[in-house]
């Protein structure tokens, strides 16, 4: 079992600091072993959900405009994740993650960002993600496109969580 703050702090001082450096490791230990779990699970992990490969058709629309739409319409501004716990969503990340390159594959998975969020497992963490006061969290879970196009398969998700460790204000 981990120390609790007040048997830590109940220790002579050169054995506290033992003792907090024991429950880091054992902290860092325990997430890698989950993590490492995680993807053994999301690999043999059924798919979470079906999209049509017409979702989101362009219609001859820019498809970063619908993609935008789609998700200030239908993604709610907070989704509870089973590893997690409550996510903040903002239509900034759809457009961060359009900005990396999007194509017609991208612009249908964004349909999958509530379930994946909701039900993906979680597959990375780093704290204090490239020095930017957050940690980064991946959570990823395996689709189905169906359809006839050749938008059609098997996809894995992955959905990145910025988890502020402190008031973005600081």
């Amino acid at each position: 079992k981990n120390g609790s703050a007040t048997e830590v702090s109940a220790k002579a001082p050169e054995s506290a600091a033992a003792s907090i450096a024991h429950a880091i490791k054992t902290n860092i230990d325990t997430l890698e072993e989950t993590i490492n779990k995680n993807i053994e699970s999301v690999a043999r992990m059924q798919p979470i959900m079906t999209i049509s490969d017409d979702t989101l058709s362009d219609n001859g629309e820019n498809l970063i405009k619908r993609a935008k739409e789609y998700f200030d319409e239908n993604v709610p501004p907070l989704i509870n994740s089973e590893e997690i716990g409550d996510v903040e969503t903002t239509r900034s990340g759809v457009g961060h993650d359009l900005g990396h390159g999007y194509g017609r594959e991208k612009v249908i998975t964004i349909v999958s960002v509530p379930d994946v969020t909701k039900d993906g497992k979680m597959v990375f963490h780093k704290k204090n993600w490239k020095n930017r006061g957050y940690d980064r969290i991946v959570l990823a879970a395996p689709i189905t496109v169906t359809g006839d196009s050749e938008y059609s398969g098997e996809y894995m998700v992955g959905v990145a969580v910025n988890r502020y460790t402190r008031s973005k204000e600081q």
